[in-house]
């Protein structure tokens, strides 16, 4: 009989482990069914962040052990041994990327020699130096410097520390340890079924992250067209100024906000033709069109050293007197707007050149890396845009020196029919008539022969009347 009853218990005891095993196993494919779920119903590529904070709080419903109470995703990229780690842990609600230059160091040597032997785990302790060297280069040299005083210290303090990592294609998961414990062999076998299952999820991604930069192309693409569209319609110089309002319009669509911005034609001489679209509070802009000097102010100084010297971008903070400065010297420069400047804020002064000039705008922050390839590409365009505007100039110059030339041919051809000198009666109103031709604004006009033997004058004049 007691042996009938220990066989029942070890029975009982084996079937409760297989229940355990099996419910333990159910959890674990929940988990990753909840990963999986969030991964494919993703539809941008910002919310690669929230499956990272579903792949941490998953592992913490596993009673996962992370004694460093974080779970670290490492994406790699090809070519490079500089990665992406999004970092979830409980101070977070969403995961935060860290850009992590490479270093040489135990730590890193022995993951990427892990990676590169095509091992799918693996786990180590490290040393209070070597864990210390290393850390205080993240600190330093990356996004790390971030990272809030109290952990920065609580790391650096840890006399233990480690870390596990599961490698999937293009990513890995990593708990770190600050405690000296490391994961148990079970615990790293679900590890790995959740790096491959979190690899799909950034294979995806990936996908959205192509669409996305298409879709942007396309939207960029679209921009410039309508831009080099306006300035193929240009008739006259004039029509620059409806352009640049064009051009910002465009960058606005595509969320590059600009308090101001304008074209600049820069002369060899240090001055430049500015073209201005300004945002007002009221949610119309106002144009400008006028003549400066660089020399009027130190930042446009600066700015001209830079395009004379071929940079790409030029970018100056523009506040306090040097900002007050330049609000005096567009507010004097009284046919610039036609509303004076009464307050602007501190703000980021960026050009960005072409041949003749540059594109430039004032922002309160300054532009990101990928709006600034926006801005390049516009700029580009623009030069394009001075291209035909210096040969509408020319046009217009020739054509307005042949109307001169035309109206001085038929003063010429009449004076040359003249018998007396009562004929001026008769070409005084075509010099009227003329000058009207011409645009020159005057009151009236006429003729004085200077008679000297007389000493006297003879005045034809010509009026409206």
């Amino acid at each position: 009989m007691d042996n009938q009853q220990a066989a029942l218990r070890q029975r009982n005891a084996e079937l409760e482990k297989e229940l355990a095993a099996k419910n333990r196993e159910l959890e674990i494919e929940a988990g990753l069914e909840k990963v999986r779920s969030r991964a494919l119903t993703m539809h941008h590529s910002k919310e690669l962040k929230e499956v990272v904070t579903v792949v941490f709080e998953t592992l913490q419903s596993l009673d996962f052990s992370m004694p460093g109470a974080a779970a670290i995703i490492c994406i790699f990229t090809e070519g490079s041994k500089d990665i992406v780690q999004w970092i979830a842990d409980p101070r977070r609600s969403y995961a935060v990327p860290f850009n992590i230059p490479y270093y040489e160091n135990p730590f890193t040597a022995d993951m990427f020699n892990a990676k590169e032997q095509g091992k799918d785990f693996f786990s180590g302790l490290y040393p209070f130096e070597i864990k210390n060297d290393y850390f205080n280069f993240l600190f330093t040299n990356s996004d790390f410097r971030y990272v809030p005083d109290e952990v920065k210290k609580m790391i650096l303090e840890s006399r233990n520390y480690g870390f596990s990592i599961a490698f999937a294609k293009n990513s890995a998961i990593l708990i770190p340890a600050t405690t000296g414990t490391l994961l148990s062999v079970d615990e790293a076998n679900v590890l790995k079924r959740f790096a491959k299952v979190f690899d799909q999820a950034y294979t995806r991604f990936l996908d959205l992250q192509k669409a996305e930069a298409n879709t942007r192309e396309a939207q960029i693409e679209a921009s410039l067209e309508r831009v080099r569209a306006r300035t193929m319609a240009m008739h006259n110089s004039e029509d620059v100024t409806v352009a640049t309002e064009t051009m910002f319009n465009e960058l606005q669509k595509l969320g590059i906000n600009n308090l101001r911005g304008g074209v600049a034609n820069i002369h060899p001489n240090g001055t430049f033709n500015v073209f201005t679209v300004t945002n007002l509070n009221s949610g119309n802009t106002m144009r400008g069109f006028d003549l400066f000097s660089m020399n009027e102010h130190p930042i446009w100084q600066r700015w001209f050293e830079s395009w004379r010297n071929n940079e790409e971008v030029f970018i100056a903070y523009m506040a306090g007197q040097e900002k007050e400065e330049h609000i005096n010297i567009v507010n004097n420069h009284q046919n610039y707007f036609k509303k004076q400047i009464v307050q602007f804020p501190d703000n980021f002064f960026q050009a960005y050149h072409f041949d003749q000039g540059a594109l430039y705008a004032y922002s309160l922050l300054e532009h990101t890396k990928p709006e600034k390839e926006i801005m390049k590409r516009f700029a580009s365009v623009f030069s394009l845009t001075f291209h035909r505007y210096q040969d509408l100039k020319k046009a217009e110059a020739s054509a307005r020196e042949a109307i001169k030339q035309a109206a001085l041919d038929r003063i010429r051809a009449e004076i040359a029919s003249m018998r007396t000198i009562s004929d001026l009666d008769r070409i005084t109103p075509l010099i009227w008539n003329e000058l009207n031709i011409l645009g020159v604004p005057f009151i009236r006009c006429g003729v004085f022969i200077m008679d000297d033997s007389q000493q006297l004058i003879h005045t034809f004049l010509s009026t409206p009347e």
